[in-house]
């Protein structure tokens, strides 16, 4: 078996397999487990090259050492970053990423994960929306990691954004405003609940008023609309439940003559790369997208772990999108 990659057990891995066909990890894993769902061409190939190698998959249909990884929507930034981490991790240690865009729907989330089962070891879902009752009954069917949604007696990983937030309502503070309105994502979304609690408990600590509107899709378009509201409201200071809702509502802001920041501040409650590449620069909530991917596929490939779940830390990135409020105007 010289110069084939194996697996935990001495067999082939599946990427070996890939490599061998000309194919996808996660392409070899379909072959496998649902023939049906690719070309006669390509299984004929995956199948060729898995009788040359000798590969024999342990079941008829789950594959060792492929993982599957739900996300909400792959075109976030964010996501991206996460992702990125969870493939780097996956292939350290010999696994394949079998990934999913759930496009934000829960029914879709749902049947997609259920449709896995038997082909994958276990699956990774960030920021899942199905009920709690659901995750538990697919966690008793497979080895299961929630990503931004920790539930008691379940693998997860998420961000701490505590400290973080609190540091930016006294920032804002600091500058002169005297109250806050938070820009709510998805209503399904436990990340977005999440923040809004710790935005709350913050801005009762500092005495600043607190308005919510929402919720909203989180994403750029999200962010637009939410700028429309926040037009007829009349906020000075928004805090939006992540970086691409942040850069909507900026760009939107402007659009209607606005001036960020100098008559609106502006923070995201998440960042990512992308935010650099935006003018004015969003102050953001940055945390280590990478590792909380990292994090999580060790979570799911690990047969015991020490604690269920883990969490990765973030810190207040100032920029350009906060300044001085505005003075009050005369009656």
């Amino acid at each position: 078996m010289a110069g084939k990659q194996l697996d935990g057990r001495g067999r082939p891995s599946v990427r070996a397999l890939a490599r061998a066909a000309g194919v996808s990890p996660s392409t070899a894993a379909r072959a496998l487990a649902h023939p049906e769902l690719l070309s006669h061409e390509t299984r004929q190939a995956v199948l060729a090259a898995a009788e040359g190698l000798g590969y024999r998959p342990e079941l008829p249909t789950r594959v060792p050492g492929v993982l599957g990884l739900l996300v909400p929507d792959i075109r976030n930034p964010t996501l991206a970053e996460f992702v990125s981490g969870a493939e780097y991790e996956a292939s350290r240690r010999g696994h394949a990423i079998l990934l999913i865009d759930t496009n934000e729907s829960r029914n879709n989330e749902s049947s997609e994960a259920r449709s896995i089962i038997t082909i994958v070891e276990a699956i990774v879902i960030s920021s899942p929306r199905m009920a709690e009752s659901e995750l538990r009954d697919l966690a008793g069917d497979v080895r299961l990691v929630t990503v931004h949604r920790p539930l008691d007696g379940l693998r997860g990983a998420y961000i701490d954004t505590r400290d973080a937030i609190g540091s930016a309502v006294t920032h804002v503070k600091s500058l002169g405003h005297r109250d806050v309105t938070y820009v709510a994502g998805p209503e399904d979304s436990w990340a977005s609940r999440s923040r809004a609690g710790k935005l709350a408990d913050a801005c009762a600590r500092a005495g600043l008023e607190l308005r919510t509107t929402g919720p909203y899709a989180a994403d750029y378009d999200g962010g637009r609309a939410a700028a429309e509201q926040l037009w007829l409201d009349g906020g000075h200071c928004v805090f939006a439940f992540n970086a691409l809702m942040a850069m909507g509502l900026i760009n939107r802001l402007i659009e209607r003559g606005l001036r960020v920041p100098e008559d609106v501040s502006v923070v995201g409650l998440d960042d990512s790369f992308a935010t650099t590449l935006f003018t004015p620069h969003p102050t953001a909530i940055r945390s280590d997208e990478r590792q909380l991917g990292r994090l999580a596929v060790e979570l799911a490939v690990a047969a015991e772990v020490a604690r269920e779940i883990e969490s990765v830390p973030a810190a207040l990135t100032i920029r350009q999108s906060t300044g001085v409020a505005r003075p009050p105007t005369a009656e």
